[in-house]
């Protein structure tokens, strides 16, 4: 008997709301037709007996609707309990005290019931937000975590490439010095040797830009984290990266969705760097003809830029190593234009990420406001 009871009790909280109150005001209408209809001479115990169903629709709206609930159904339950429609006993019984108190002990099972029901609701929302809190406290531990090792396989790193860039850097000075004196003292095949000269030069170039990068990379200069207008940085990357996008026949697009006085908190000449890297990356893998969006928005916290192009995509093996030093998909790239920018970015408190499917490469960009 007991396991039925329990399993009728589940499937009641199981409906819905709408469901679990027409249950309800169908027992209160049954109980009270089933009391008033009993008019057998003997039949007093079992009378009150039924009086007693009473309690369950009133136990049931304070579980599902609190106190206020389940005095509003206790106050209705309690006038529907004398027996209205048994004329004999109108005046011995109908109003009698054992009737009243029963009338009021509905109230306050009603209103007592109700009242558990918010404690018990009010405790397990406590528990809830307090298991949730702990989730979040445990990602942001593992992500701290992370961020930890992965800054200590950087500061490794960046010791590392400091000494290469110092190693190389020495031999590149006297190189050059090299070409510029034979370039004065070669007659013989000036034309030839012009164009391997040209050439040796170029390569001296590319290997002092690796150079610079390196060392940028391992000594990256301090962040002045002042209030700065996004606006008039975009704007100064858009009118450097326009004669690129020109030539390639290439469109740039910039558009925000906030006040030309906002302002975010950063180093100008630093975050235009990366945003200019970023620009030019997505120039360089643009489709013909078509278009570099530069989005901007605002939310309470943080300012968000989104640089989007259509081209070919980056593969999810690849981005998960986009950001790392030397990592290039380029034949004539350092693999680290990126690398510096997502550390100039990380000094910043900031995010840089990438997210390439179907034809559509963004990096967004997110600093925290002024």
């Amino acid at each position: 008997m007991k396991k039925h009871l329990y399993s009728l009790t589940y499937v009641f909280f199981d409906f819905s709301p709408k469901v679990q109150w027409g249950i309800i005001i169908l027992l209160l209408i049954a109980i009270t037709i089933a009391h008033n209809s009993m008019q057998i001479p003997g039949m007093s115990l079992l009378m009150v007996v039924t009086q007693k169903l009473f309690f369950i629709p009133v136990i049931l709206a304070g579980f599902i609707s609190g106190a206020l609930g389940g005095t509003m159904v206790a106050i209705v339950a309690a006038a529907l309990y004398p027996h209205y429609l048994v004329p004999h006993l109108h005046s011995e019984y109908m109003l009698s005290i054992p009737v009243i108190s029963n009338m009021v002990l509905l109230v306050v099972v009603g209103l007592t019931t109700g009242w558990l029901s918010d404690r018990i609701k009010e405790e397990l929302e406590r528990h809830r937000r307090t298991a949730k809190q702990r989730d979040q406290a445990l990602q942001e531990l593992t992500h701290s975590y992370e961020r930890a090792k992965r800054s200590e396989q950087l500061a490794a790193l960046g010791q590392m490439a400091a000494g290469i860039a110092h190693e190389v850097r020495n031999p590149l000075t006297s190189m050059q010095g090299a070409v510029e004196l034979l370039k004065r003292s070669i007659d013989s095949n000036p034309e030839r040797a012009d164009t391997l000269l040209n050439r040796l030069e170029k390569e001296i170039a590319r290997l002092d830009e690796i150079t610079r990068h390196v060392l940028q990379y391992a000594r990256p200069p301090k962040a002045s984290l002042d209030p700065i207008n996004p606006l008039e940085l975009c704007n100064d990357v858009l009118e450097t990266a326009r004669p690129q996008a020109q030539s390639q026949g290439i469109s740039l697009k910039l558009t925000q969705a906030y006040s030309a006085n906002t302002q975010i908190r950063g180093d100008h000449a630093q975050l235009q760097q990366v945003i200019l890297n970023l620009v030019l990356n997505a120039l360089q893998f643009s489709n013909p003809h078509s278009t570099v969006s530069m989005n901007s928005s605002l939310d309470e916290n943080n300012w968000y830029l989104i640089i989007s192009n259509h081209g070919p995509a980056i593969s999810e093996k690849d981005q998960q190593h986009i950001f790392e030093p030397f990592f290039t998909t380029h034949a004539e790239g350092t693999g680290l234009g990126l690398a510096i920018g997502a550390r100039i970015v990380e000094a910043h408190n900031g995010t840089l990420t990438c997210q390439s499917a179907d034809g559509v490469t963004r990096f967004t960009l997110t600093i925290a406001r002024a």
